[in-house]
């Protein structure tokens, strides 16, 4: 969950989407679609794990052509596992990475 404020500045919790993605660029628009379709409120942060595609870049044209809260976060060490513990262990600020793709 990250913490964000509502309207009237109290705090309240948002949830995250982390998306692992290795070669990807033929479905991962269709999952970020289907992410933002069920969880229309939360932030989808995809962890390129490594692709040797266009993954990256495919994700972060989709997050921003629909207008979607997140980012395109760069895993360079293969596998699930590590893609999963970036996402944990990096506190960013998704701005910050945006075209990191």
């Amino acid at each position: 969950m990250d913490p964000s404020t509502d309207s009237s500045g109290k705090e309240r919790q948002r949830v995250v989407v982390i998306l692992p993605a290795y070669n990807e660029d033929v479905t991962i628009r269709s999952t970020i679609g289907s992410f933002h379709a069920s969880l229309p409120g939360a932030r989808i942060h995809v962890v390129n794990n490594n692709s040797r595609d266009a993954t990256g870049k495919v994700a972060e044209a989709t997050l921003r052509e629909r207008g979607i809260d997140g980012a395109v976060f760069n895993e360079p060490r293969h596998g699930k596992g590590n893609a999963v513990r970036w996402a944990f262990m990096t506190r960013k600020d998704p701005q910050s990475e945006r075209g990191q793709a």
